[in-house]
């Protein structure tokens, strides 16, 4: 069992220093007023303060990777919004390009598609007949 860190044995080796220096008499004494110091210290406004600051300086590496982290990913969110803006914009000039392409096809296969027609017709006709003589 450690209190504070110390082990039983370190405590009994404290203890046997305390006597030799303040002596058998004066030990209860000397208690007494080491409990009574130590309860006035931790129900202080500085002992508050410090253990805030020591639990606030315990947690800050946590802290500051979570706030790394998230900033990380807000700016990987970004660029894959940018990614997926830049692919759409894509998407679109590609298509607006094959209608394009798809309009020009059709336009330059309908007048071929007109003369196909006329040769056809004048290919129905009589051979010994002239067009215009209908």
């Amino acid at each position: 069992m450690d209190i504070f860190g110390i082990g039983p044995l370190e405590i009994i080796f404290i203890l046997l220093i305390a006597m030799v220096v303040v002596g058998p008499r004066n030990m209860g004494k000397t208690g007494r007023m080491l409990g009574s110091f130590l309860n006035r210290l931790y129900r202080s406004e500085n002992w508050k303060l410090i253990n805030e600051a020591s639990k606030n300086l315990r947690n800050l590496p946590n802290r500051l990777a979570r706030e790394a982290a998230l900033d990380e990913l807000d700016a990987v969110q970004k660029d894959i919004e940018e990614t997926s803006k830049a692919i759409s914009d894509t998407g679109r000039d590609l298509t607006q390009e094959v209608r394009d392409l798809d309009v020009g096809l059709r336009a330059w296969q309908a007048p071929s598609l007109d003369t196909a027609d006329s040769k056809k017709g004048a290919l129905d006709q009589d051979p010994g007949t002239d067009a215009s003589d209908s």
